[in-house]
């Protein structure tokens, strides 16, 4: 419940903070399916590697990989699909894009906007609690990723969308 609650005013705030301060027209997803069929694509490449680094152990496994492997259940499973895939997809878009990139770099020069995505990539990296500097940089360059989609589409469910896949690859290829 709290979870909900947190996201309707999240999704509230965002909303009103938008157009308020933006004046963006929207496009359908397929305006911007090549952009996120390349996107899709270097993230699962990226998530691919990882996931070949940590089974060949040159990466260190990261503390929901390290619970699950101790604990493996279907019910963990679905549970962290649910959470971690879609849950927390969700709240990640807000926190990255919808509050972080468009509050602290609202002018449109290329300085700002280089600034935000490499803050967003950072602050990715962060909230998916990276154990070593590889994975930390990893992670960086996929909040990037998904952080300029989102400067070119203006679209907070392509975010969520990129976010979900990258946490349900995570979940699977490990």
């Amino acid at each position: 419940m709290v979870f909900g609650l947190s996201c309707y005013f999240y999704l509230r705030q965002f909303v009103l903070e938008e157009r308020r301060f933006f004046k963006r027209e929207y496009d359908p997803w397929s305006v911007h399916l090549k952009l996120l069929v390349l996107a899709m694509a270097i993230i699962a490449l990226i998530r691919l590697y990882i996931s070949f680094q940590q089974y060949s152990g040159h990466l260190a496994l990261t503390t929901p990989q390290s619970f699950y492997l101790a604990n493996a259940k279907p019910a963990l499973f679905w549970s962290s699909i649910i959470i971690k895939g879609i849950l927390m997809s969700i709240l990640q878009a807000f926190i990255i894009n919808g509050f972080f990139f468009n509050y602290f770099f609202k002018r449109n020069t290329l300085v700002d906007t280089i600034l935000g995505l490499v803050i967003s990539g950072l602050i990715f990296s962060v909230l998916n609690f990276s154990q070593s500097f590889a994975l930390f940089m990893f992670q960086w360059l996929i909040g990037i990723i998904i952080s300029f989609v989102y400067l070119r589409t203006y679209r907070m469910s392509i975010s969520v969308y990129l976010l979900a896949v990258n946490a349900i690859m995570t979940i699977i290829l490990f």
